[in-house]
């Protein structure tokens, strides 16, 4: 037996192609909310860090600031996407202009966070890796976030090109969660024998990966901004796991430490 499925009258099948590119981000931010919740459930329960301590006393009010402001932009992603597939495009660019001003919050937080919890960290802290090495992990995110974030609001007005970066870029935040689920952490930890770069940052990569496949399966069309986006985070990424190794980032992350 076979279907035919018809496109309601005056929806063409390239609107069908854009509804349903439309639910696949809608789609991708409901699953970022889940591993946001899963990977951050003791800060947001009893807030604690990823090792069940509380959070770094002398900057825990920065930190609280921080995890508010990052829940508050996955929540308005996903929302935003929601608007969007029910066609509500002038709410939509209404509530844009609150996100341009809680973006440029999130990155100037976000690097005094990473950089102040840096400084306070004891010396032993991120084994195996130290926390000199580990300085790139949150550093990378929030760069992330802000390149592909600040060139999605950018090109507002061009969905093709807004989407896949406003997408990546949220991924790219919630890069610190997925590398709290130890069911996640576990395997990529071994599978990398270790590796800084293998453990925190290929889980965001392969997601990446896995929401790009889910594009392409929903749309069954090559999508080559979202391939710009992702080469883009891939070559930051990779950016900040060399200068992890080098003399200079150490030396550079041991004025942050003074």
């Amino acid at each position: 037996m076979s279907s035919v499925v018809v496109a309601a009258p005056g929806q063409s099948p390239q609107f069908q192609v854009e509804r349903l590119e439309r639910l696949s981000c809608l789609a991708a931010g409901g699953v970022m909310i889940a591993l946001v919740a899963t990977g951050f459930r003791l800060f947001y329960l009893h807030a604690l860090n990823a090792a069940g301590k509380p959070v770094t006393q002398p900057i825990a009010g920065l930190v609280y600031v921080h995890g508010i402001l990052m829940t508050a932009w996955i929540i308005f992603f996903t929302v935003q996407s929601s608007l969007i597939v029910r066609g509500n495009r002038s709410r939509h660019m209404k509530l844009g202009a609150a996100g341009v001003v809680l973006y440029s919050v999130i990155v100037l937080v976000g690097v005094a966070t990473a950089l102040l919890s840096e400084h306070y960290k004891p010396a032993n802290a991120n084994p195996p890796w130290g926390p000199e090495r580990f300085l790139t992990v949150p550093l990378a995110a929030i760069f992330g976030f802000a390149i592909l974030v600040g060139i999605g609001l950018l090109y507002r007005r061009k969905p093709a090109v807004h989407r896949p970066m406003m997408m990546l870029g949220t991924l790219s935040a919630v890069g610190a969660a997925i590398a709290r689920i130890g069911a996640i952490r576990q395997p990529f930890f071994h599978a990398s024998h270790g590796s800084l770069f293998g453990t925190n940052w290929a889980p965001v990569i392969v997601a990446a990966v896995l929401f790009g496949l889910l594009k392409l399966a929903v749309t069954r069309r090559w999508d080559r901004y979202y391939a710009i986006a992702f080469s883009i985070m891939a070559l930051l990424v990779i950016a900040f796991a060399y200068a992890s190794t080098t003399t200079w980032w150490y030396q550079l992350a041991l004025l942050v430490r003074r």
